[in-house]
């Protein structure tokens, strides 16, 4: 290891330790001074990406959209190839209600990391946003058909399916859902209105009461 390197080594370990005390302060609630250690710890290690993100992370707490994507682009121009960023940066412009820079960004994840379900799960919900369902369904089906146990893309596409009137194979999807995942209550709660609007009023009341246990 040179001493450019030992340097480099250092200075993200010293990064992660403003990192690890500005998630305590924010999970004690104050985000803004957790923002601070966020920042300082991009100073101290400005390559270091992990930092970017929880400054970003922070900034979109805190209201301050267009500021977390100007540091998540500028966390892409040193490290391009991050899917993560990519992921949260179309998040957030999903959340401001930009879906066509939201897509971008999430396929852009997509590309880089198939194997990250949010990103899968995210895109399929803009698609949505944008009346594409059958694109959406696409983008779930690919998440389940490689994780299968992801009880979060079988809950959003059993919900599709059942928009589109699919209920057989919404309740399948519910119940793989709770199967991979038996504490998932939210759907619990859309199987009891899927059952019920079946004419199964007493099932229902079961998966309800499940819910509410």
């Amino acid at each position: 290891m040179t001493a450019s390197d030992a340097e480099g080594v250092r200075g993200i370990d010293a990064s992660q330790r403003l990192l690890d005390a500005g998630n305590r302060l924010e999970d004690a609630g104050d985000v803004v001074a957790a923002l601070d250690k966020y920042r300082e710890a991009v100073a101290v290690a400005p390559v270091y990406i992990r930092a970017y993100l929880n400054v970003g992370n922070a900034l979109q707490r805190l209201g301050r959209h267009a500021d977390a994507v100007t540091v998540l682009q500028s966390a892409l121009q040193i490290d391009p190839g991050s899917a993560r960023c990519h992921f949260n940066l179309g998040q957030i412009h999903a959340g401001a209600g930009n879906l066509a820079a939201a897509e971008s960004a999430l396929r852009d994840a997509r590309r880089l990391d198939p194997a990250m379900p949010d990103a899968a799960i995210a895109l399929a919900t803009v698609l949505e946003s944008q009346k594409r369902p059958q694109e959406a369904e696409q983008e779930l089906r690919q998440v389940l058909a490689t994780t299968p146990d992801c009880a979060p893309a079988a809950y959003n596409l059993a919900l599709l399916l059942a928009k589109r009137d699919n209920v057989d194979e919404a309740e399948q999807m519910f119940r793989a859902c709770l199967e991979a995942d038996p504490s998932f209550l939210p759907a619990c709660m859309a199987l009891g209105d899927l059952i019920r609007n079946s004419g199964r009023a007493r099932e229902a009341e079961a998966w309800y009461r499940r819910a509410l246990a």
